[in-house]
This record gives structure tokens, sequence and C-alpha cells, in this order.
């Protein structure tokens, strides 16, 4: 081919590029738009593939926002705990700034300003769904919400609203509001739930698995979208599908899920799907560079007003940028320090990470340091004097002092054991527990109480006799006399010669 014409293929090619973009009106502002955000726990950012020649179920919802979304590929939780990482996308703020740093006795103070409150001033409609526990009233994340739909009561074969139950909530009050703008917010911990029995479309059981999950989750979301665009809303609407944390998949013997901050629990899955006009054909394209999702939080409120809180140290920054075109030459923000903590041990130092590039910085008594560019898995760590990080700990260093931040110290071996028998709910787990641990209360309990409910009357027994349980042993002894008694007077035993049960006090 000619040099001329390579030149006359390469100019159409640029002119259809710049027809496209410039014909498809994508609306990042979310200030004309409805909104939705659909929160997931344990929704890493392998479990968002948008690459075409990947394989997918036929009624996949990822797959579909995929076709009309940007994919951040290098997103990071601001913390592995739900409420402090979805309170981080509602401020547009770190948890040391808006102050709910844990599940359970941390809540976010009345004076932080939120999304909602911004957005319900001008006239939106909002409302949020939860799943279930941990995002519950108490964590004062209300704010603003006109209507917080937490209503769920646990039972041992239902721990958590599934989200396909939380639409059907969505639709009833889509009918109330009518045709007003809304924002409104799911948050979905099905994934965490693998032990939950799932029907495919075509009615089919699955297995119980993280996959069987996902499947599950990944089915309702294409229904969902279904329906928005039956009611002519997906095109107007402004959806965002993040992950709160990574699976939990136990590849690490010697971390809690809680307090894990290497890469395969808080990198997230992000997928931002702009408002846009029903004529337009959905570009896709991915971000590469490190974000958190205080980022995020900072890029819904740049449409409506400003945030004044400012941090040198952990300066954030808006997507909005990024959203308007893959070719921006401002889209990439300075390089900074991203920062990920757990405050999940109470009787522990809050626990930090820290990411600069491709460099992964844990603060734990004893440093851990990773080039996670040439160290996928994060395995060998790096020394602090080494030429490559030297300079980046210095400045860690100096941060953590002025923050009066303390160093992490490696819990008890004993402590991980309980916590990783806790978060497996199985008896084998806590009869090792039980029996390692014999000083822990709350270990002995659930133990008892397992095999309580299972009527494992002889191990019982001997627990409580070995424990000093005086009422647990004799409930145990009088079940087994009754079983006793049952396959004695069992009319299929009456021909064998068996001793009857001796009587006792």
């Amino acid at each position: 081919m000619k040099q001329s014409t390579k030149k006359i293929f390469l100019s159409i090619a640029v002119l259809g590029l710049s027809f496209a973009l410039g014909s498809c009106h994508w609306a990042p502002s979310t200030s004309s738009s409805s909104m939705i955000i659909i929160a997931v726990d344990q929704l890493g950012v392998n479990e968002v593939n948008c690459d075409p020649q990947s394989p997918t179920q036929a009624r996949s919802g990822i797959a579909l926002i995929c076709q009309e979304s940007v994919r951040f590929t290098h997103a990071y939780t601001t913390s592995p705990l739900s409420g402090p990482a979805l309170t981080s996308v509602l401020t547009g703020q770190y948890p040391f700034q808006h102050g709910l740093r844990s599940n359970s006795k941390s809540f976010l103070p009345g004076r932080v300003n939120t999304l909602t409150e911004v957005v319900q001033k001008r006239g939106y409609a909002t409302s949020f769904f939860s799943g279930g526990a941990p995002i519950l009233r108490k964590l004062n994340l209300q704010q603003g919400f006109e209507t917080f739909d937490d209503a769920f009561t646990p039972t041992p074969q239902k721990l958590f609203k599934p989200f396909a139950e939380s639409q059907e909530a969505f639709k009833t009050w889509l009918r109330e509001i009518r045709s007003q703008n809304f924002f409104s917010v799911f948050y979905v911990p099905d994934l965490a739930f693998t032990q939950t029995v799932t029907v495919s479309d075509l009615g089919q059981t699955r297995n119980l698995s993280f996959e069987s999950q996902f499947e599950e989750f990944d089915e309702s979301l294409y229904s969902f979208i279904q329906d928005l665009k039956s009611r002519n809303l997906w095109d107007s609407t402004l959806l965002v599908l993040v992950g709160l944390n990574g699976p939990d998949r136990g590849e690490r013997s010697v971390e809690l899920p809680n307090t894990n901050l290497f890469s395969e629990r808080v990198q997230v899955g992000l997928l931002i799907k702009p408002s846009q006009k029903p004529r337009d054909q959905g570009l896709n394209w991915s971000y590469d560079g490190n974000l958190t999702l205080a980022d995020l939080g900072v890029t819904f409120f740049e449409p409506f007003e400003p945030i004044h809180l400012k941090d040198l140290d952990f300066p954030v920054h808006s997507l909005q940028t990024v959203l308007k075109s893959p070719f921006s030459e401002k889209k990439n923000p300075p390089e900074r320090f991203i920062l990920t903590e757990s405050a999940w041990m109470e009787d522990q130092p809050i626990r930090y990470s820290l990411r600069w590039g491709q460099y992964l910085f844990i603060l734990d008594e004893k440093p851990q340091i990773f080039n996670s560019l040439i160290d996928r898995f994060e395995t060998s760590s790096l020394k602090t004097h080494e030429t490559s990080v030297r300079d980046l700990w210095s400045k860690i260093e100096s941060i953590r002092q002025k923050k009066q931040w303390l160093l992490w110290p490696e819990p008890l071996y004993e402590k991980v054991l309980k916590w990783q028998g806790l978060a497996a709910g199985k008896l084998t787990s806590w009869e090792r527990l039980a029996h390692r641990l014999k000083d822990d209360m709350e270990i002995n309990n659930l133990y008892s109480r397992e095999l309580l409910a299972l009527q494992n009357w002889e191990n019982l027994e001997r627990w409580a006799q070995g424990m000093k349980f005086k009422d647990l042993e004799k409930i145990a002894h009088k079940n087994l006399k009754k079983e006793n008694r049952q396959k004695f007077e069992d009319p299929c035993l009456a021909t064998l010669d068996l001793p009857h049960p001796k009587s006792s006090d």
C-alpha cells in the first residue's frame, strides 16, 4: 500500500472515531439524571470482567453494563469493612475523615454532609435498600434518605435479603414517586453467603459455592436492567456497580478477611454507566489509574457542590473527566498515596496500607512492602531500605508520625484461629477451637449450642463433664436415657436380648 493511501485510511479512521465520540452525547453530569448505586460485598476486580472474548452466562447483567460503561481496573476500597467503604462513596471522604470506621460501634456523625442530603435538597427522591447487616440504621447512613429499607429479620435458614427482593421493593417505591428524578442505593451482601441455595432462571438448583451466588446475582442484575429499560429509565439514569471489598477465598492462612489489606481483598470491581440520549450508541473503555472509593464520592458531589474538606497527604479527585473521553490529557491525577484501613479488631490499633503506583505498603510492626507489578500475588516482601522504596517509606513514616498512627501488631495465633473458626461457622472448626481455647467462653458457647442443635448428646455429655457445665451435663444425660429407652421399646428390637437401661437420679 502506498504511503498516501495509508494516510487516507488513517484520516478516515480518525474522522470516524471523532464522529462517534461527537455524536454520542454522554452526560456524566449527574445533576440532570437519576442515579443508582449498587454496592456489592465481595465483588472484586476479577468478578467484573468486560472482555468480550470471555464466556458469560446468557442472562448476564454485568455484560450488559459493560457495553455502555467505563471500567476502572485499579479501584481500591477505603476499608474491607462494608460500612466505612460505603460511607466513603456517599461522602467522598476516607474513614478517618468521615468518622465511620467499623461496622459495629461506629456511626456516621450528623455533621458530615452526604451526597444524599445534597441531592434531596435539589428535588431528588431518595431511597436505600439494604440486604441486611451490617448496613442498618445504627450506622446513621439514613441521613437524607426519604426511604431507608433495612427491614429484615434473619433466621438460621435466611441470613440476608437477596438482591432480587430489594428490586421488588424498589419497583414499589418507583410507582410512588412517579416521574421524579431519584437517587437510589442498594447494599447487596449476597456473594458472602455461599451456603445459600440458589435456583437459575431455568429452574436448575445450583451447587453451593461463591460462583453459584455470583451467577444468581448476575441474573438478578440482568432482570433489574431489563426492568429499567422497560420503564424507559435506563438511558436517563447514571448507574454505578461497585464492590465494597474483594472476595474472601481464604488464600492467606494468616490473614483474617476483615483485616486483610492485600489486593485480593481491597481491589474492587467498578463500572460507571453515565446517562445518555436514547439514540446514542453506548461506548465503553477502561481506566487503569489508581483510584479510591472516596474519589467515586467526589465524582458524584462535583456537579452539585464542591467538597471543602481537604487533606494534603491523601487528596481525592473527581472522575468526571475520565467519563467524558478516553483520550483526555488531564484525566490522570498526579501520583499520590491511596489509603485503605481496617478498624475491625477493637482491642488492637487500626491497620493501614498505602499504595503508590505499583507499590503496596502494609504498616505492620514488621512492615510488608510489595511490588504488585512483578509480584502479582504479593508474596515476596521488600525491605524498607531497598533503593526502589526507600524514599517512599521515608514519606510514609513522616505521614504516620504526623497523624499518630500506630503500627499494627500481629494478632495472637489463637485469636486468628478463633475468628477463622467463627467465619467458617462449622462444627468441626468450633470443636477444634473449643478444645484448644478452653478459656474463651464465646467459642465454648458456640460449640455447646451447635451440639445442642445437632442433638449430639454423647459428645455434649463428654464436653460438659470436662468443662464442668453441670446444666449441660444434665440435659445430655437425660436425652441419652430417653434415646436408650426408645431403642428398648422399639418393636423391631423386642426380640433382642438387650439389657434395660439402668435408672439413675
